[in-house]
């Protein structure tokens, strides 16, 4: 009976990190389940299907990430990250709800609990969009600087034209 406690909780974990690791690829993971589902109802073959819903997830994450990386307007930057982060926190808010009604009855706690799952989860899908977006610190002067801030490279150029 420890041992599956231990292993049950050793998944807990595993599902926890794995939410957060994914939470960016929610949006692409729902408009490809969209595009399959559709695809299914008007009666295509269950392999086109499948092939559509994966380009079209794929589509979706490389022309966010393209936006975002190339974008040097922070409204735009701010309103891709909201794209993303936004099915990631209704999918951080269900899955956190789903465990913790396991252990913690219907109330205020639960919904609090969850609510805090879904803004970890929304967080996490941000900076990962971030993170991805920041290139390699690069240029004569980037040594001699220290705590200089990581542009992207469309940031990069603007400020190459600009000199």
């Amino acid at each position: 009976m420890t041992f599956l406690l231990i292993l049950g909780a050793i998944a807990l974990f595993y599902l926890v990190w794995l939410l957060f690791r994914l939470a960016t690829l929610a949006l692409p993971l729902s408009a490809g389940l969209a595009a399959a589902t559709l695809m299914t109802e008007r009666d295509f073959s269950l392999p086109a299907s499948l092939a559509a819903g994966f380009a079209a997830g794929l589509l979706l994450l490389a022309i966010g990430r393209l936006i975002f990386t190339s974008s040097i307007s922070p409204l735009i930057r701010t309103g891709v990250a909201i794209m993303f982060a936004a099915p990631a926190a209704f999918a951080g808010y269900l899955m956190v709800r789903g465990l913790a009604g396991l252990a913690v009855g219907e109330g205020i706690a639960l919904s609090l609990l969850s609510l805090v799952g879904g803004i970890m989860a929304a967080s996490s899908s941000w900076r990962s969009l971030v993170d991805g977006a920041e290139g390699p610190e690069s240029g004569p002067d980037s040594a001699s600087i220290p705590g200089r801030a990581r542009l992207t490279a469309a940031t990069e150029l603007a400020a190459m034209r600009s000199r």
